[in-house]
């Protein structure tokens, strides 16, 4: 699982003594449905919405970068999907563009969005 490397649809997996591993079994490659808006003003709460085509709750890890680069410590969050995940902008933060990087924590498959603040 951590390694993102997919077995395919197999009911056997080869093994090897280096260290412990963890596995997950799902019942189909996992289709996933991001909506965010393009743009959005400082001050706004911003709806994030995951959608995935698996039954039951899908791990998912938000981040959230600034425009000069550095990651948004206090925005950075763990969710399950399907989710309405908020993300409150500060009146005072940087107008720019903001990425958010949505990693499917089982596949380790991302997916990044932008956002204009202005």
């Amino acid at each position: 699982m951590r390694s993102g490397t997919a077995h395919g649809s197999t009911n056997k997996v080869e093994l090897k003594s280096d260290g412990a591993k963890l596995f997950t079994a799902l019942p189909r490659v996992p289709e996933v449905i991001i909506s965010l808006p393009t743009k959005a003003r400082r001050g706004a709460a911003v709806k994030l919405n995951i959608k995935v085509n698996i039954k039951g709750k899908y791990p998912f890890h938000i981040t959230i970068v600034k425009p000069d680069g550095r990651i948004a410590k206090a925005l950075v969050s763990n969710i399950f999907a399907p989710a309405n995940h908020t993300v409150p902008f500060a009146f005072n933060d940087q107008a720019g563009t903001w990425k958010v990087i949505i990693k499917d924590v089982i596949t380790g498959k991302t997916t990044t969005k932008n956002i204009r603040i202005k």
